[in-house]
């Protein structure tokens, strides 16, 4: 792969599956998916001349081999053969049905991991590879979609005069997320801050480039090595179908998110995050300041994994449908 011959991303996976019939109406099914994809493109600095050449790989332990602000005057689109994603998963399933209700029930082991999350959405352009090491350093471990074990449930009962009633629900396993933070913010960190984060300074080095700007963002841990919190939810739908002359309609009724519960879905993985005291998001950090009666002026930094997101409440829906 290089520059002005790209490559097509590519997949390669194996999928192999079986089935079987335990009881009247039921049967059970083993699928196991293996998923390799290759050749990932995307925009780097100009001067990174060894991701399509034979070039010299830079070196974490050698600054000289380092990306500088003057070698990202303008990027290059190539594909980068370091970057990969990969997916396993063995899932389970059970089906089972009746004259009068269905139901199923799967579960999914699974790992993604990778280092890259190229995609023509954002035309392959996103800051991903530009500079070394920013771009390159703690990039390999658990993608965002990774979840260990998931679960999803559904089924339905046809009940008399034409009434249908489900249930469709679903867990996922704990979200893994990765603590990152702008190079600008983590080298001017107060002391205090670093320690309120947990984190040491030794990686401030690898922001520093040989003519001494501060590139990019940096990973301040190995990719997807902090877990949120594991999510679930439950929805529920009755219909009433009838007849209008040759119009077959049915009224629907869906009740979403059925218990009501405020889950977190999305959470805090940006250090050195300030906030004011007003929005209950941060903690205080004593970095020195001082009022002019000496009193301590706190500052406020949200935490790793404190929710920023939740899900929507409990909410319903009344539809029709019509068929002719």
């Amino acid at each position: 792969a290089g520059v002005g011959h790209l490559e097509t991303p590519y997949a390669e996976e194996m999928i192999i599956a079986f089935e079987m019939q335990v009881a009247p109406e039921t049967s059970v099914e083993l699928t196991y998916i293996d998923k390799q994809t290759k050749s990932m493109i995307e925009d780097t600095c100009s001067n990174n001349t060894w991701i399509w050449t034979d070039d010299p790989a830079p070196s974490l332990d050698d600054p000289s081999s380092w990306t500088t602000l003057g070698d990202c005057d303008h990027y290059m689109i190539t594909n980068i053969d370091s970057f990969y994603r990969e997916y396993n998963a063995l899932i389970a399933k059970v089906e089972t049905r009746g004259d009068w209700w269905h139901g199923m029930l799967s579960w999914t082991h699974s790992e993604s991991k990778g280092n890259a999350t190229s995609d023509a959405t954002w035309s392959y352009a996103q800051a991903l590879g530009d500079a070394f090491p920013t771009d390159f350093y703690n990039r390999d471990g658990y993608l965002g979609d990774h979840h260990e074990n998931r679960f999803k449930w559904s089924g339905y009962l046809l009940l008399p005069w034409d009434v249908t009633v489900g249930l469709d629900g679903w867990w996922s396993d704990v979200g893994h997320q990765t603590v990152h933070s702008t190079c600008l913010n983590y080298v001017g960190a107060d002391e205090a801050v670093l320690d309120f984060y947990g984190i040491t300074d030794e990686q401030q080095q690898y922001c520093y480039s040989g003519d001494g700007y501060l590139l990019g963002t940096i990973f301040l841990e190995p990719r997807g090595s902090t877990t949120t919190k594991s999510v679930w939810n439950m929805d529920f739908q009755v219909s009433k179908a009838f007849s209008i002359g040759s119009y077959d309609l049915s009224a629907i009724f869906s009740v979403y998110n059925l218990f009501g519960h405020e889950q977190d879905r999305a959470f805090n993985s940006t250090a050195f995050r300030q906030t004011t005291e007003e929005t209950g998001l941060g903690d205080p950090v004593d970095t020195g300041n001082r009022d002019i009666d000496g009193n301590i002026l706190y500052d406020y930094y949200i935490p790793i994994g404190k929710p920023l997101g939740y899900s929507l409440p409990r909410r319903y829906e009344i539809g029709f449908r019509v068929e002719f």
